[in-house]
């Protein structure tokens, strides 16, 4: 079977039943400890979601659950840092490039039917938003 790391809510997390609760408590600490970060921002998630997949990967025992504890005490202080940093010059770029090709076909839409308005467009729009936001963010 394989396993999957995608990133986890804490709801996500919390729903499992796969993952013993004592578990469940440890990958809490672990991101707790080691993110700072809100729960929504991507990155914890994704952290939460690479300690879940390595505890369905492995077998969990008393010693794999020590490694991870030791891994969130000696890395709180680098989370931070690794995650700030974990967005590359190459991924922002493809982030913008992503973004101006929306962008270049709402207005080839728009040419082609001028009573096309990318706002009303719902799930496209709301993307773009998103987008430009994050751009907006890792920008600074």
């Amino acid at each position: 079977m394989a396993v999957n790391y995608e990133p986890r809510t804490n709801e996500e997390l919390q729903a499992m039943d796969e993952i013993l609760p004592q578990d469940k408590q440890l990958i809490t600490n672990i991101v707790e400890t080691g993110a700072g970060l809100d729960d929504n921002d991507i990155r914890v998630r994704a952290i939460r979601g690479y300690l879940v997949g390595t505890l369905l990967d492995c077998e969990v025992d008393d010693e794999l659950r020590e490694e991870l504890e030791g891994m969130a005490a000696s890395f709180s202080d680098g989370w931070t840092g690794a995650l700030e940093n974990s967005i590359t010059p190459e991924v922002l770029e493809a982030l913008k490039a992503q973004h101006n090709a929306i962008d270049r076909l709402f207005a080839e839409l728009i040419r082609r039917d001028n009573t096309f308005f990318p706002s009303k467009s719902g799930m496209p729009w709301e993307a773009m938003n998103k987008g430009n936001a994050l751009i907006q963010k890792l920008s600074v």
